[in-house]
Order: structure tokens, then C-alpha cells, then sequence
């Protein structure tokens, strides 16, 4: 995913227990939406619908919390930091420089093509910023 994203996206920050950011994820809003839909088998004109305003409603909202907490496990690993979700929000601007600067040059950098079958597809993307 570029960065910064020219559309509104979703960003996912996870915080050790120092209370610094560790883990940033990103995903534009087509996959979030897609994602927060199928999670409770919403139609997908609901997900449609939240792509063309710009914004996920509040049921999807929700959800994409949740599939963000759950993606806690991902990166929680044997000697390593435990890490938990920080905070999950739209964004239709650019980063803050705290976030952006360090995501510039991450430790760790990975990038995926998302496709949810009957829902749609999106970029995800994940940056180990400081573990």
C-alpha cells in the first residue's frame, strides 16, 4: 500500500506494554468494509454503501474492531513483546509524522491483496515499527 493512501483507509495501531506503538496495520476501505460485512454476514450493499460515502457505519465499524483484535494473535509471538490493539479509525488524511516517520523505514514491512469472496477485495498492509 502507498502511504500516504489517496482514499480513506482504516489504521490499526498496536502498543506494547511500554505504551509504544509497535505494530501499524493499514487497509483502504473497500476491504474493511468488505470485511466488517462478511464477519456478520451483512449484505453487501451495506458494504457498498459505506465505500461510497467514505466512511464505515457504525455496525461495520464494529466489527472491523473486532477482526483488528482478533489480529492481535498474529503478532503476538513466543519471545517477542506481547502486544494489544491500541486504537482502530478511519483516516481520509495523511499520517501524523509519530506514525509516518517510523513507518518510513520499518523493521518489518509485509503487504497483501485481500479478496473476500461474495464481498470484495482491498490492500492490507502491516508495518513493525518498534519490537
Amino acid at each position: 500500500m502507498r502511504l500516504p493512501p489517496t482514499a480513506p483507509f482504516v489504521l490499526a495501531t498496536y502498543k506494547s506494554a511500554d505504551g509504544k506503538s509497535a505494530v501499524v496495520c493499514v487497509c483502504d476501505l473497500p476491504l474493511a468494509s468488505a470485511a466488517g460485512a462478511a464477519l456478520t454476514l451483512i449484505p453487501t450493499a451495506v458494504a457498498e454503501e459505506s465505500v461510497r460515502a467514505g466512511k464505515l457505519s457504525e455496525i461495520l465499524s464494529e466489527n472491523v474492531h473486532e477482526i483488528f483484535n482478533v489480529c492481535t494473535t498474529l503478532f503476538n509471538q513466543p519471545n517477542r513483546p506481547h502486544l494489544v490493539l491500541d486504537d482502530v479509525a478511519v483516516h481520509s488524511v495523511t499520517l501524523s509524522s509519530a506514525l509516518a516517520v517510523p513507518m518510513a523505514k520499518p523493521r518489518e514491512r509485509s503487504d497483501f491483496e485481500v479478496s473476500i469472496s461474495g464481498y470484495g477485495s482491498g490492500k492490507f498492509s502491516s508495518w513493525e515499527i518498534n519490537l
